[in-house]
């Protein structure tokens, strides 16, 4: 009883450890489900990916997304205008558009070699849903220096 009361305690904290942030907004029987990336850190000078997922029912409207609370000099290669789309997605940003399944789309984050050295910034990522209802998640980023 001992031994499968130690074995529940640590398949918990396990799938806790792998949960992410996730939000839905929905409007009549439309609905998104906008899930955070995984936590992030990031050498400065260096890049470094993250993915964003989308949950859709009923809705298939293109999805733009924004990043807020970035540390300085840290910036989204493709934020501004990047579009999550269901199939293809169509980056407007002088680039052939990068091959997904699903929904999601794979960003990356890129520090300069002055940017602030931070650890667990929260950074927010948004979007907006049916009839244009805004959907916000956040992960942790941390910038570090170089080893």
């Amino acid at each position: 009883m001992k031994l499968l009361a130690i074995a529940l305690a640590v398949f918990s904290l396990a799938a806790l450890a792998g949960c992410r942030e996730q939000a839905t907004v929905t409007s009549e029987a439309k609905s998104l489900t906008l899930k955070a990336p995984h936590d992030v850190t990031i050498i400065r000078g260096e890049t470094a990916k993250l993915t964003i997922e989308l949950v859709r029912e009923n809705f298939a409207d293109p999805v733009k997304i924004k990043f807020g609370n970035l540390p300085d000099a840290v910036k989204v290669v493709g934020a501004g205008g990047t579009t999550v789309a269901i199939g293809p997605v169509h980056v407007d940003i002088g680039h052939e558009p990068p091959a997904i399944t699903g929904d999601r789309e794979t960003y990356t984050l890129e520090a300069g070699a002055d940017a602030p050295l931070v650890s667990d910034t929260k950074v927010l990522v948004s979007a907006k849903g049916p009839d244009d209802k805004p959907v916000t998640v956040s992960f942790a980023l941390t910038v570090k220096a170089k080893p």
